[in-house]
This record gives C-alpha cells, sequence and structure tokens, in this order.
C-alpha cells in the first residue's frame, strides 16, 4: 500500500476452517480480507453486520473489521456498476439481457435492477433462469429458445455475460462457436454495449465478436479492478490514487 502512503500489506491467507480464522485474525492485527471461493457463502453465517450488497448478491467477497465484529460487503457490485455508469446516467442502457443464472449472474441481475434496467435472464436450465428472474423482478427464457435473438434483440442496450464460459480460451476458440461464447447464436447489430465478465482472458471470444460488430465492449479486467478498487476504499476509508489506475489498468489488460 506504499502508493498510498499507507503502513499496511495485503497478503493471502489459506483458509479451512473460517470461523476459527476470523476469530483469530484480529489479534494478528488483519482489518480487512478479500473473500475467495469458496468461502463466499459459508462466511455470511459468521458476520456481525451486513451490507445490502451481500444479501442482494447472496454472497460476500469483503470483510472490514468494525466495532468489535465483521462486516460484510459484496464489492462485485460496485464493480460491475463502475464501467457503466456514463450510460446509465445518460439513459442509454434501459434493457438488458443477462446470460447466466448463477451467483455471479445473481449479483449482476441485483445491481442492474437497482439502477433500474429491465432484464431479461438467459440460462441453459430454464427454471434457474425462472427461480432467479421471479426473485429479482425479472424476464427469463431458456438459452435454446426459438426465439432467442428476437427476445435477446428486445433486451439489447447491454448484453452481459455472466458464466465461466471463455474463460481461458485462446484466441483460435473463437471460431470453435458455443462452447466458448454461449450466445453465439445471437447475432450483433454493433449497437450494443456487451460486457463480459471473465477477465482470463482479456479479449474473450464474445469480446472478440463484439469488437468485431462494432460494438462497445466492456471487459471482466474492468469489472474485476473496479471491485478491488472499492475493496481498496472499505479497507483504507480512502479512495485509491487516480495516478495508479492507469498502470493496474495496462498490467491486467483491461479496457
Amino acid at each position: 500500500m506504499a502508493v498510498a502512503g499507507i503502513a499496511g500489506v495485503y497478503v493471502p491467507f489459506r483458509v479451512d476452517v473460517v470461523a476459527e480464522f476470523l476469530r483469530l485474525a484480529p489479534s494478528l492485527g488483519v482489518r480487512g480480507l478479500s473473500v475467495t471461493i469458496p468461502h463466499k457463502e459459508t462466511v455470511m453465517a459468521l458476520l456481525a453486520r451486513t451490507d445490502p450488497s451481500v444479501r442482494g448478491a447472496g454472497a460476500c467477497n469483503t470483510l472490514v473489521w468494525e466495532q468489535g465484529g465483521w462486516t460484510g460487503y459484496n464489492t462485485d457490485i460496485a464493480g460491475f456498476l463502475a464501467p457503466l455508469q456514463p450510460a446509465l446516467a445518460a439513459g442509454r442502457v434501459r434493457r438488458a439481457t443477462v446470460v447466466g443464472a448463477g451467483g455471479g449472474a445473481r449479483a449482476v441481475v441485483w445491481a442492474l435492477r437497482g439502477a433500474g434496467v429491465e432484464v431479461l435472464v438467459v440460462n441453459r436450465n430454464l427454471q434457474r433462469a425462472q427461480h432467479l428472474a421471479a426473485e429479482m423482478g425479472a424476464a427469463a427464457i431458456a438459452l435454446s429458445a426459438g426465439d432467442l435473438a428476437a427476445q435477446v434483440a428486445r433486451h439489447s442496450d447491454l448484453i452481459v455475460q455472466a458464466t465461466s464460459v471463455g474463460m481461458h480460451a485462446g484466441a483460435a476458440d473463437a471460431a470453435r462457436g458455443a462452447a466458448h461464447d454461449p450466445i453465439a447464436a445471437v447475432p450483433l447489430a454493433g449497437h450494443e454495449t456487451v460486457y463480459d465478465i471473465v477477465y482470463t482472458p482479456p479479449n474473450t471470444p464474445l469480446i472478440q465478436r463484439a469488437r468485431e460488430a462494432g460494438c462497445q465492449v466492456v471487459t471482466g479486467g474492468e469489472m474485476l479492478l473496479g471491485q478491488a478498487y472499492e475493496q481498496f476504499r472499505l479497507f483504507t476509508g480512502i479512495e485509491y490514487p487516480a495516478s495508479e489506475r492507469g498502470h493496474m489498468s495496462a498490467a491486467l489488460g483491461a479496457g
């Protein structure tokens, strides 16, 4: 944390028994924690307080030691919304399609609905899509539906790929269709903003196809950095230095 003039370190902990670690951590001087898989849901029962973002997303990825107990946050919400704020403020995102119905999709749908966006949830398993949609006040459709392209076209201000499909895919995989692009059968007209929450690689097959179609794109790296900056603020009480953000984006290949 030298870039912000803070006497602190950010180090990894491999944790098997979360409850025991959370009891021990404050005595080690730990005042903030990033929570990764597989503990994002388990940790929720161990918290003194939870931010609304945790309850909405159904998962917790950030802990802050406050008032003698752990407060849980989900910075994926802020990280996801950060690159979209100009478009949302300008009213350019009114209807969106979210591909997926898992934990990542839940956070995305909750964030978009909170921003007043009409959402269509698309998933291979229609029942899971319908369950998420009913909970969030959205619409749902199966990935295999015959009118999928038409439905997506009506919700195409923003298209969000919120599954792990495309993760670790190489450049050559772009030609392999649905194996690495879950909506390969849906044409892109070029007016859509396409957002893939996968950040490895930064140029997923879907992002590559969207760029070729002339779409505006948002990569998973931008979401990753956005949530990290929000974690930094929660941990330290100050914003991550603007002068360093460009270096971080370049290192991650975001944007």
